[in-house]
């Protein structure tokens, strides 16, 4: 399945690279580059929230080159104040829990244009002070 409409593409073979943030803030964006494209084989995140009272919810977003969501996924369960845990999103994973740990499903061979980006944030913006580390991992070659 790829998630560009209109147009079709074939598995980038490409190399394999990761694109990452780890500064503060509960609102990541990661852009393909121009004239790249993207296999997404996972993301891995980080989610350090502060002592600021209340439930996050972590949302991943595939946008479009118009800002257009055309795919989501949340994480399984919400994450209180004053924690730490890891989330990863990939292809053919159920969606669940292990020990501080969660993990949550992207569709099998998601491959993204120039211009269309990733964006994961918490979804209820509790507090923009928490630290939400995202690693993309990915297949990146020429777009055509």
């Amino acid at each position: 399945m790829s998630v560009v409409t209109g147009s079709v593409y074939i598995t980038p073979g490409g190399e394999q690279r990761v694109y990452s943030d780890e500064t503060t803030g509960n609102d990541k964006v990661i852009s393909v580059p121009a004239g790249r494209r993207w296999q997404i084989l996972w993301i891995f995140c980080n989610f350090q929230t502060t002592a600021t009272v209340g439930n996050r919810l972590l949302l991943l977003e595939i946008r479009d080159r118009n800002n257009d969501v055309r795919y989501k996924e949340r994480a399984p369960n919400t994450q209180s104040e004053s924690d730490n845990l890891d989330y990863v999103f990939a292809p053919g994973y159920v969606r669940g829990t292990t020990t501080g740990q969660y993990m949550a499903c992207l569709p099998c061979l998601t491959v993204l244009g120039h211009g269309w980006d990733i964006r994961i944030r918490d979804a209820y913006n509790v507090d923009a002070n928490d630290t939400l580390k995202v690693y993309v991992v990915v297949l990146e070659d020429e777009d055509i």
